[in-house]
């Protein structure tokens, strides 16, 4: 007999699926995708501080600018042949490689703690300018946490 894969994170049978103990059907109905992640990696879900803080996150990384080999070669294929959006993302995936940079590289958040004893996570959202790109702007959003 096969046994089944066991796993401290997800559970299942013929009625359903839950993650930590979270009903996966009702997790897509109410929860975000920040709430996943976080559940995936905490056990619980976030407080609404820690769900906005993995927001800023997720949106300082979501692009990482249009001057990387990877977005321009994936620019370069979409443009010979604007049918197939897949052969445009398989380039660009391709393209990255170890001299692979752009904003992204410059987003990950530091953490620190104040001296009125407070943790904050500090995220930094570069348009460019930390890339010698002046045609948009950076900022720095520090969060308090709770």
């Amino acid at each position: 007999m096969i046994q089944p894969w066991r796993t401290g994170i997800c559970t299942s049978d013929e009625n359903g699926i839950w993650v930590h103990g979270y009903d996966i059907a009702s997790l897509m109905e109410k929860a975000t995708f920040a709430d996943m992640l976080f559940l995936l990696h905490r056990g619980r879900l976030p407080n609404a501080a820690e769900r906005r803080l993995l927001d800023a996150i997720l949106i300082a990384v979501a692009d990482h600018g249009p001057g990387t080999p990877s977005c321009a070669s994936a620019r370069l294929v979409a443009s010979g042949n604007r049918q197939s959006l897949s052969a445009a993302i398989a380039a660009g995936v391709l393209a990255i490689g170890d001299e692979h940079d752009g904003a992204g590289a410059h987003t990950a958040p530091i953490t620190f703690m104040g001296k009125n004893g407070k943790q904050y996570v500090v995220v930094t959202a570069t348009g460019g300018g930390f890339l010698n790109d002046r045609s948009s702007a950076d900022t720095i959003i520090a969060f308090a946490l709770p």
